[in-house]
């Protein structure tokens, strides 16, 4: 097989590997938090828009948005 099945192999044994707790030499990237609510009005599109474009439905966009706002307490 080519080099690609050869790269493929080896990101899946360090998943595994990762997964199991095993060190590897992977790196974790974890992306900033991005504003959604923001990007969207400066793109100028309704939560609606913004959705399609990207994928996801409204109600999730929703759903995901309550659950990320901090407790009002």
């Amino acid at each position: 097989m080519g080099s690609g099945f050869d790269s493929i192999k080896t990101g899946l044994e360090e998943a595994i590997d990762h997964a199991k707790g095993s060190k590897t030499h992977g790196r974790i990237y974890r992306p900033e938090p991005v504003d959604v609510m923001a990007l969207r009005r400066r793109l100028g599109m309704t939560q609606e828009q913004f959705a399609a474009r990207f994928g996801v439905s409204v109600a999730s966009r929703r759903r995901r948005r309550r659950a990320w706002r901090p407790d009002p307490s």
